[in-house]
């Protein structure tokens, strides 16, 4: 696979480069430019089949050739082995449930996966891989859920203070206690972390014992495995509704809706995309202004979108050519504040006797706003997090108490890692938003 970079002139660049050695230059971001494209007989050749199908299916196309089929199944296997259940919300909307995975959210796909291809990239001998990731809530605690276990890739995981939910935090910290994971503690924003990560990439300086790299949605990595669910709930719905589908997605940092562009250039033949954020807005002030905020972002019930500068909007602006029209024809941004989410959870389980997260109450607004602009359709809402995670905002929109995760237990631990906290301490440590501080941390990693 080739990849080039976001900000030309730059030469194209090798999987591994652009996933495990180093970020594209200059604060530049990677795009593959030889996906697949898949014709419409091998798109009918998924219609009906399963998610672990599918999703091997177009893994053996995209990776197959680079690391072999063995591995690339293995891989699968191993990364994408929970249930992804479309459910009709009614007889024109349907809910992708992303959920089901160990940390009850979307990010499972891409960090699971991601994880297990950053230890088939390293060569022999090569030291650890060391992740750096900040999260604005579920990227986090997928990626500590990931590495554990594996012995050649650890993570650093940078969180605002008090900026994502104690499910989240709990999950995050946990890991810790097995040596793979350290947990760090920002006093600032989730743009503050972004900013960290970014510098110490880009110019990580001298003395870190291990290779450097991030599972944040600034690594393509992750968004190759994310646009397989995409290719399954295109496929696995009534064929009158695939040729007109509108997708709906939760969007912060713009890296879930970038794999959903992904799919399209790879033939999927979706309607339009619906890009639908809380009160941030960033994506709809862009295309306004043609400019980002430059103060911190607003902090919100649906907090793992809680972004004002999206990195991927770099992306999304690359392959539309900076064209904004062009990018508004295939795309539609809307935003939504606390109170219309709330009242969008309660009418839904009312109504429908659906539960959501507050995410995916966003995600449902947004079809709700662009089916009023651009006309009625079939549409399909990505529930990117499992309602458990924020039960107290579930209770006050709906006064229904989520139902617990099976695989969880009471602090939202997977027995695997309560077992392995039981064995030794959790283990914050606390920064304030400084790269070097970070670059001075990983030295002692």
């Amino acid at each position: 696979m080739r990849l080039v970079s976001t900000r030309a002139p730059f030469p194209e660049v090798t999987l591994r480069r652009a996933v495990l050695e180093e970020p594209a230059p200059e604060g530049a971001l990677y795009l593959p430019v030889d996906l697949p494209r898949l014709s419409p007989g091998e798109l009918r050749g998924l219609v009906g089949l399963p998610f672990p199908a599918v999703a091997e299916a177009l893994a053996l196309r995209v990776l197959g050739p680079l690391l072999g089929d063995a591995p690339v199944r293995r891989m699968v296997a191993e990364a994408l082995d929970f249930p992804v259940p479309v459910v009709p919300l009614d007889d024109s909307t349907w809910i992708l449930e992303l959920f089901h995975g160990p940390t009850g959210s979307f990010k499972d796909f891409g960090a699971r996966f991601l994880a297990r291809l950053l230890s088939a990239l390293r060569k022999p001998g090569e030291g650890p891989v060391l992740i750096l990731v900040a999260t604005s809530g579920d990227t986090g605690g997928a990626v500590a859920e990931a590495v554990a276990g594996l012995e050649d890739v650890k993570a650093v995981i940078l969180f605002p203070r008090n900026r994502i939910s104690e499910v989240q935090r709990r999950q995050i910290q946990i890991p810790g206690a097995t040596g793979s994971v350290v947990p760090v503690e920002v006093q600032g924003s989730f743009d503050d972390c972004q900013r960290m990560l970014k510098e110490v990439l880009a110019h990580p300086g001298t003395g870190i014992p291990a290779t450097l790299t991030s599972a944040n949605s600034v690594n393509v990595g992750r968004l190759i495995p994310q646009s397989f669910y995409y290719v399954y709930g295109w496929s696995a719905l009534p064929a009158e509704t695939r040729e007109r589908l509108m997708v709906s997605v939760p969007s912060g940092n713009l890296g879930n809706l970038t794999a959903g562009i992904i799919a399209e250039l790879m033939g999927v033949p979706f309607r339009h995309f619906v890009a639908a954020s809380n009160a941030n807005a960033a994506m709809t002030r862009y295309i306004e202004s043609g400019a980002l905020p430059t103060g911190p972002s607003l902090e919100t019930l649906s907090s793992a979108m809680d972004v004002a500068r999206p990195s991927n909007l770099e992306r999304l602006l690359t392959i539309y050519e900076r064209d904004i029209p062009s990018l508004s024809e295939r795309i539609t941004p809307t935003w939504h504040e606390d109170d219309a989410l709330l009242e969008a959870m309660g009418s839904v389980v009312r109504e429908r006797g659906y539960l959501m997260d507050p995410h995916t109450a966003v995600g449902y607004l947004g079809l709700e706003e662009t089916r009023d602009r651009i006309g009625h359709g079939p549409g399909l809402v990505l529930a990117t997090a499992d309602p458990a995670k924020f039960p107290e905002t579930v209770v006050r929109a709906t006064g229904v108490q989520p139902p617990p995760r099976r695989d969880w237990d009471t602090e939202g631990r997977t027995p695997e890692t309560a077992a392995a906290i039981r064995k030794g301490e959790e283990a914050t440590v606390e920064l304030g938003p400084d790269p070097e501080a970070l670059r001075a941390l990983l030295r002692r990693i």
